[in-house]
């Protein structure tokens, strides 16, 4: 189950790689430093690790897993803080958007499973407004720190470090990751 897990995870960056038109060099190396790299990613991954309570209040109330007004929110606040963090407005246009995608895939995921086992409500789910909602607070502003220093490293240091710190990424969680990393896989090929 764990190497089907690893190999799994490897197929989702190596999909991500191929789509975006990047070749890696063989063999690959670690790269020299990724530390960069796993904050984002841990960051990146911690996002979606939220989803599970959202979603139960989702379902609980009925509401649509897309809620575009609160999204829209969301991404404009990240591009007018994205601006104190030396980020190209544009680019956090495309990397916010990802994350929220990425939160709904895990969601969605969550909401089928919960249909098909014809799930009841939940009894005590987190609260939105003093729980979850304070936690994505606290994540949109960490992400966009780790941003430039990690699209720094991979710039210099090549993919590598993204794929590497992919692995230790939970299975189920790799189509999330996927969506979520492409507009920074995106803008490393977007070298100045």
């Amino acid at each position: 189950m764990i190497v089907r897990a690893k190999i799994g995870r490897t197929v989702i960056m190596a999909l991500i790689l191929a789509l975006t038109g990047l070749v890696l060099p063989a063999p690959l190396a670690q790269a020299s430093d990724d530390g960069a790299v796993k904050k984002l990613v841990g960051l990146v991954v911690e996002r979606p690790q939220v989803m599970p309570g959202v979603a139960m209040n989702k379902w609980n109330s009925g509401a649509a897993i897309e809620d575009a007004v609160r999204e829209q929110l969301v991404v404009e606040a990240a591009i007018i803080a994205s601006q104190g963090h030396g980020l190209d407005p544009a680019s956090i246009g495309h990397f916010m958007p990802a994350q929220i995608e990425a939160a709904r895939i895990v969601q969605s995921g969550l909401v089928l499973r919960w249909v098909q086992e014809k799930h009841a409500a939940f009894a005590a789910p987190p609260d939105l407004a003093t729980s979850i909602r304070p936690e994505l607070d606290r994540l949109t502003p960490a992400l966009l720190a780790a941003l430039q220093p990690a699209l720094s490293a991979l710039r210099r240091d090549g993919l590598d470090a993204l794929i590497t710190v992919s692995h230790a990424v939970p299975a189920t969680l790799g189509p999330a990751l996927a969506v979520a990393v492409a507009p920074v896989i995106e803008a490393v090929r977007k070298v100045p």
